[in-house]
């Protein structure tokens, strides 16, 4: 059961269920949090807590998280499951005509039966363990290592439910990543230039 807290601005109160929101006196402008996302927000842009501000009390839709989406690709027929993450670089890429939805599985691995009010489940931020990787082995070790050592808190510390933590390991990787990348490509230029001037004898 997801547990919520929220500020009025210098303190923090919490955790308290939904029923138990209900008896606070939050507007839809108080920030709150739960485990799963990066920082405070409004609770009138959290779906489920929107009906804490209904006259009616009327509970909106109920929101239901997808974490794969089940895909075939209409040019050769091949079914993939994605990430619902990567669902959204192949649309970007290709373009989402070029597939078919054969359907969305949620959290639990079950597949969505109604489909009509879904949204992506939260993703930890990307780790970069395979540019690291690169890094190392193409350009230069220790920023690949320090890189691969980020890298791989990413998970982890996401699923631990550190998530400002998560993202600074994955911003520090892909930092490392760039340093090495870069000073990869600058030794690479520096080498060509010296073996031009020495006429390919250096």
């Amino acid at each position: 059961m997801r547990e919520y807290y929220y500020t009025d601005g210098q303190e923090r109160f919490g955790p308290f269920t939904f029923e138990q929101l209900k008896e606070k006196e939050i507007t839809p402008d108080t920030k709150v949090w739960f485990m799963g996302i990066p920082d405070w927000k409004p609770a009138k842009e959290v779906p489920e807590l929107t009906a804490l501000f209904y006259e009616d009390q009327t509970p909106p839709p109920v929101i239901t998280e997808f974490e794969y989406v089940s895909i075939k690709n209409k040019a050769n027929g091949s079914v993939d499951k994605v990430t619902s993450k990567r669902w959204d670089e192949l649309k970007r890429l290709y373009g989402e005509d070029k597939y078919t939805i054969l359907g969305y599985v949620d959290t639990d691995g079950k597949m969505i039966k109604n489909p009509e009010n879904i949204t992506p489940a939260n993703q930890p931020p990307k780790s970069y363990l395979t540019e690291s990787i690169l890094v190392v082995i193409f350009c230069c070790l220790p920023f690949g290592i320090v890189g691969i050592v980020n890298a791989s808190k990413v998970e982890s510390l996401y699923y631990a439910g550190r998530i400002e933590e998560s993202e600074k390991a994955s911003k520090d990787a892909k930092m490392w990543v760039g340093w090495g990348f870069g000073v990869g490509l600058a030794v690479s230029v520096i080498y060509i230039i010296l073996k031009i001037a020495y006429g390919g004898r250096f």
